[in-house]
């Protein structure tokens, strides 16, 4: 049955898991744009519709609960997730390992060795201000990191 294979594989993430390589898109006014991604977006011509802007992340974490991922049927067809992006300044970074920046959250894969994969994962933080719905399908469709491992 269509949709079945989905809904089994979304109900095997949970609250925190990474997923990797994502496009993300959110909506903003155009006559007021008020992020760096978004100014550029507009360039110089202002106007006073709403626009939509998309970038694609390397990493994105699933914020919707662990509970409400195995669910399905009506009112479960979204999931929530947040960009994941890297954070140079160490002093910044401790500080949200630390759970004392409201506006970031530590992504656990910090603790857990990275042994298949030469990349560095040290100063990585979700920002859940920046969350957005993606429909389970779009989730099911992506690579996950496990444990520092990728799938």
């Amino acid at each position: 049955m269509p949709g079945q294979e989905t809904e089994s594989i979304v109900a095997h993430l949970v609250q925190g898991e990474v997923l990797r390589d994502v496009r993300l898109a959110w909506i903003f006014d155009a006559s007021a744009p008020s992020t760096t991604a978004s100014r550029q977006q507009v360039g110089t011509a202002s106007s006073a519709s709403i626009e939509v802007l998309e970038r694609d992340y390397e990493y994105v974490m699933v914020m919707t609960q662990t509970c409400d991922l195995q669910r399905i049927g009506k009112d479960y067809e979204f999931i929530t997730v947040c960009p994941v992006v890297q954070d140079s300044e160490r002093s910044r970074v401790s500080q949200v390992e630390a759970g004392h920046e409201p506006k970031a959250i530590a992504v656990p894969w910090h603790e857990i060795p990275v042994v298949r994969t030469k990349e560095r994962h040290e100063g990585w933080v979700a920002l859940p201000s920046m969350a957005v719905s993606m429909e389970r399908p779009v989730a099911a469709a992506v690579r996950t990191c496990r444990g520092g491992f990728f799938f």
